[in-house]
């Protein structure tokens, strides 16, 4: 008389199974999650984007980050400045964060990227200078134009097609400028 039930082979088989369907949920709930930061600092730079605009449309000019301490000079000689915890920056709320008179009238608040001084994984792979202090949103302008990144934070590439392309940090960032920023 044989007795019902699983045998130790069957049970192994059934937990091991189990255990590589867990993993693949795992996986791709990561890879969800990436993408989501990821959609979520496009659509932070595009409300920004916008902001600035408005801005431009009233004031004829961009906020300038000329001038303004803490704030350290890329490549182009204008300053770049980031939100809090970057580059040593204090925690703006007002009108004086990372980008001057924005905050306010123009945008309720200045948005904070998901991993604000924590540089992805991916991005700190492409670009090993990549610190706590570089990962974040950052934002510079000489009155004339003006340049917004994501620095050092992306979690995936960017097409070379896409508005989000950064030619000059063309593996760690996404970014937005206007035409005479797009070098900086």
């Amino acid at each position: 008389m044989r007795q019902q039930g699983f045998t130790l082979i069957e049970l192994l088989v059934v937990v091991a199974i189990i255990g590589i369907i867990a993993s693949a949920v795992v996986v791709n709930l990561t890879i969800a999650r990436s993408r989501a930061r990821d959609a979520r600092r496009k659509a932070d730079l595009k409300t920004i984007q916008t902001a600035l605009e408005v801005y431009l449309a009233e004031k004829d000019q961009y906020p300038s980050t000329l001038g303004i301490a803490g704030c350290p000079a890329g490549s182009s000689g204008v300053p770049f400045c980031g939100e809090p915890n970057n580059f040593g920056s204090k925690d703006y709320r007002g009108p004086q964060g990372y980008i001057p008179n924005l905050a306010g009238d123009y945008v309720d608040q200045l948005p904070v990227d998901p991993l604000v001084g924590k540089p992805s994984i991916f991005a700190a792979q492409k670009q090993p200078n990549c610190s706590p202090e570089q990962a974040g949103y950052l934002y510079g302008s000489n009155g004339t134009d003006y340049k917004l990144i994501a620095n050092c934070t992306p979690e995936t590439a960017v097409d070379p097609s896409s508005p989000f392309y950064d030619p000059v940090r063309p593996n760690w960032a996404f970014s937005l400028a206007s035409a005479g920023a797009r070098g900086w």
